[in-house]
């Protein structure tokens, strides 16, 4: 090796191992970050307001956020935690170690829709996965709720109507949500699972995710809902899936496959696979318990079906009843699609107060 060459490498070596790491310091110190850049940042990058009180930065590529509360002008209060660290590299990795409170049903769905639809994300190529170390309790509100009850111009939110200890509940744990971009859209997914039961957690065996995708582009979006058979509140999942799983009562649960998908100049497709129970009956004007609906492999395309099995299915006697569901009661006058408005028709068509208490009246409809 001649002289020159060995001149080149050492000289290359001196600006990787000494020159590049002094300016990365020399950089870091000198350009302090701030909570206030920060709060900047997060609003420009995924739409969402944040509140930020203090920050400390380890080391360049990390920074921990203290006191984080994200927010909404419409919503108020999203989530709220302790601290954040964010770590920079080729995907930003946000982690949430510690418990978050406030979180509600229409607030966790802001949040994600929020950072879904997002125009700026278009131009950002950064992946990005936020990773929930804590599990969350979600808590139910009705859209009605959120706000006091004044004259339009001076509605706020109602923070007694987030923080109702007799609320009902649901826990997701190891929520994880990736951001994906590309050059035309963004694709959002979050994955969680259920607290373990003793028996599963026994035989450590792993739970099943549930996963959620939100899909946008120029040409159209998608929603794409899999349980993995596990039930899922209807009111969780009614905040992602429009019209689908709402007005089936507070109980009502969905185990199964959901796809929904809207392309810009093709009418909406829907497939819809899985099970309906804990269906509240008084929602319907039916006072009887444990109703259930099966939807096997419903796919349909703008009110033309390719396929299409469903079952209403009515407890009587000790035994179940089984009542077709009319596909053609399924859209609303506006043509989003309510899984609710068959439910009513066929309790309406194939069964009513009068009938239970007539053995055999039933049979209209059943298979």
């Amino acid at each position: 090796m001649s002289d020159n060459q060995r001149r080149i490498i050492c000289r290359l070596v001196f600006l990787l191992m000494c020159a590049l790491p002094t300016c990365v310091c020399g950089y870091w110190i000198c350009h302090p970050q701030t909570a206030a850049g920060w709060e900047q940042a997060i609003k420009a990058e995924t739409g969402v307001e944040a509140k930020i009180d203090f920050i400390a930065t380890p080391s360049p590529f990390v920074t921990v956020l203290h006191g984080v509360q994200f927010e909404d002008p419409e919503y108020g209060n999203l989530l709220e935690t302790a601290a954040i660290e964010v770590r920079m590299g080729e995907q930003v990795q946000i982690k949430v170690p510690h418990q978050v409170t406030r979180v509600n049903n229409r607030g966790l769905a802001k949040l994600i829709k929020t950072i879904h639809q997002n125009p700026i994300r278009r131009g950002v190529k950064k992946e990005w996965r936020i990773s929930f170390d804590e599990p969350i309790e979600i808590s139910h509100v009705e859209a009605s709720e959120l706000f006091n009850a004044q004259q339009p111009e001076q509605q706020s939110v109602d923070v007694n109507a987030l923080l109702d200890l007799d609320r009902k509940t649901f826990v997701l744990d190891q929520l994880r949500i990736d951001i994906e971009p590309s050059f035309d859209g963004t694709l959002v997914a979050a994955n969680f699972s259920f607290p373990q039961k003793n028996d599963l957690a026994a035989a450590n065996s792993p739970p099943e995710k549930v996963e959620l995708q939100l899909k946008k582009e120029m040409r159209g979006h998608a929603i794409w809902l899999h349980t993995f058979d596990q039930p899922l509140p209807c009111w969780l999942a009614s905040e992602f899936t429009e019209d689908i799983a709402t007005g089936l009562g507070n109980a009502a649960t969905f185990a199964g496959e959901l796809k929904m998908m809207a392309l810009v100049g093709r009418s909406q497709e829907v497939f819809l696979n899985g099970r309906f129970e804990g269906l509240n009956s008084p929602a319907f004007g039916f006072n009887v318990a444990n109703l259930s609906a099966d939807m096997n492999h419903c796919h349909f395309v703008d009110g033309t079906f390719k396929n299409w099995s469903a079952t209403l299915n009515i407890p009587h006697d000790g035994q179940y009843r089984h009542f077709k569901i009319d596909p053609a009661n399924l859209y609303s006058p506006s043509q989003r699609v309510v899984v609710g408005n068959a439910i009513r028709s066929a309790i309406a068509n194939g069964f009513s107060l009068r009938m239970a208490n007539e053995p055999g009246s039933s049979d209209v409809n059943q298979y």
